[in-house]
C-alpha cells in the first residue's frame, strides 16, 4: 500500500492545513499495519518526552471518521497508538523573517514535518538571505506582518 492522503474537505481555518487523514505502510510488511494519523489541534501541549496513546474516545473517533468509512479492512482494534508532537503555526504557515526587535537573528520557521519538503528552497533562501544576497523567492508571505 502506498503513502496516502485523504482530504475530506472540511474546514481547513486556525491551525488546521488538512480536515482528513493521511497513511504509511509499516516498515515491517502487513503483519506491522498501517500507520493511519490524522492531526489535531484541540490543545496546545507541552514535550515532556513520554509517549501518550490515544485514549478510547480518540480511537472510537479515528475508526467511525477514517478507517469504518475508507479503510474498513483494516478493522476497529488499533495494534499500537502513539502520539507525534511537533510544532505548528495557524494555518500551518512557514515563519522566515528578522526578529522584530534584533535585526541580526533571522527565524525560519518551516513547521515540522509540512515544512521538511520544502526544505531544500527555505534553505538556500535563508542562506542567501543571510550572505547579503537577494533570495530568489520571494519570502515576503512568510514575515511576520502576514501572520
Amino acid at each position: 500500500m502506498p503513502g496516502f492522503v485523504w482530504d475530506l474537505g472540511g474546514s481547513q481555518r486556525g491551525f488546521v492545513h488538512l480536515d482528513g487523514f493521511y497513511g504509511l505502510p509499516a516498515i515491517d510488511g502487513p503483519d506491522g499495519g498501517v500507520k493511519v494519523a490524522a492531526e489535531s489541534y484541540e490543545r496546545s501541549a507541552t514535550p515532556d518526552g513520554r509517549q501518550h496513546p490515544a485514549t478510547r474516545q480518540q480511537i472510537e473517533r479515528m475508526y467511525e471518521h477514517c478507517v469504518a468509512p475508507y479503510l474498513p479492512w483494516l478493522g476497529a482494534k488499533p495494534l499500537r497508538t502513539t502520539s507525534c508532537l511537533y510544532t505548528s503555526t495557524r494555518g500551518s504557515r512557514f515563519v522566515i523573517d528578522r526578529h522584530p526587535e534584533h535585526g541580526s537573528v533571522l527565524i525560519v520557521s518551516a513547521c515540522s514535518g509540512h515544512g521538511f519538503k520544502h526544505s531544500p528552497a527555505i534553505g538556500e533562501a535563508a542562506a542567501q538571505w543571510l550572505t547579503g544576497d537577494q533570495p530568489d523567492i520571494d519570502l515576503g508571505a512568510f514575515a511576520f506582518s502576514s501572520a
